[in-house]
């Protein structure tokens, strides 16, 4: 496992080796023990997996880091595809529900996690359920911050780019312009505009033009 020491109240970050794929991932919130606000004692901080969505990295928790390590041991994942994790082509994984709830799994395994609480949002809740449904012995608890996983039409654009042939030539061509990332945020994902911001879109720009992003990301929205 290769770790790096991130800026001055930010989580430490590391790689690590989980099953074919090297994974990155931010970890925060010591191993150790809380204050109980029931008893006054103190008691073992839960371990928790976060999980972020499509065209995402762990960097989508960037504004709770400190929330969170008051309460949890986490590890905030860019799940294989995504973000500085490893990104292989469509030719050799299938980036399916299935698949994704296998790298799950993989870093469970890689890191001795037998237990834990999985919190995931929009596309990472496929991973986590489909992760809790093969393992439920293995998970605490599941939380899902608007998941996929609720049948709807999708917008549009949406049905365009996954039209046969042509869709994926759209993609190649429009799926990492500044335009049409900021247009998909403002009008299909956020329902209160005001949240958007550039530094989100730049770290977007940066995961998907990166070499295999449009790949992946393409592959996992046909896919999923």
């Amino acid at each position: 496992m290769d770790s790096t020491t991130s800026n001055a109240g930010a989580p430490v970050t590391h790689f690590i080796q989980a099953g074919k794929h090297r994974v990155r991932y931010v970890e925060g919130g010591d191993d150790g023990k809380m204050v109980d606000a029931n008893s006054g004692g103190k008691r073992q901080k839960p371990r928790a997996i976060i999980l972020h969505g499509w065209i995402a990295s762990h960097q989508l928790y960037r504004k709770c880091w400190a929330g969170l390590g008051e309460f949890l041991h986490y590890r905030a994942v860019d799940l294989v595809g995504f973000g500085d994790s490893d990104k292989p082509s469509p030719n050799d994984v299938p980036y399916d529900p299935k698949w994704y709830g296998e790298q799950v799994r993989h870093l469970a395994d890689a890191w001795g996690w037998d237990k834990f609480t999985l919190i995931a949002q929009s596309m990472g809740g496929v991973a986590a359920t489909e992760f809790a449904i093969e393992n439920p012995s293995r998970v605490e608890k599941v939380i899902l911050i608007d998941s996929v996983g609720v049948a709807q039409p999708p917008p549009v654009l949406g049905r365009i780019l996954q039209a046969p042939v042509i869709g994926s030539a759209l993609f190649q061509l429009l799926g990492g312009t500044k335009k049409s990332l900021k247009d998909f945020l403002v009008n299909d994902v956020w329902y209160v505009k005001s949240v958007y911001n550039d530094e989100v879109l730049t770290d977007m720009l940066r995961i998907i033009n990166s070499p295999g992003g449009k790949e992946a990301a393409y592959a996992t929205m046909m896919n999923i």
